[in-house]
C-alpha cells in the first residue's frame, strides 16, 4: 500500500506556507484544557 504517492514542488510549498498566518485557533488555558479532557473541577 502506497501512502505518499505525491510530490510537493516549490509552487505547492509556497501555497501551503501562505496558509500559515501564525495565529492560534484554540486559546484555552491549561486548566480549561484539563476540564475539557478530564471533565473535572479544580
Amino acid at each position: 500500500m502506497l501512502f505518499f504517492d505525491f510530490e510537493l514542488n516549490n509552487k505547492k510549498m509556497e501555497q501551503m506556507c501562505s496558509l500559515n498566518k501564525e495565529k492560534r485557533f484554540f486559546n484555552a488555558t491549561q486548566e480549561e484544557v484539563e476540564k475539557m479532557v478530564w471533565n473535572t473541577e479544580h
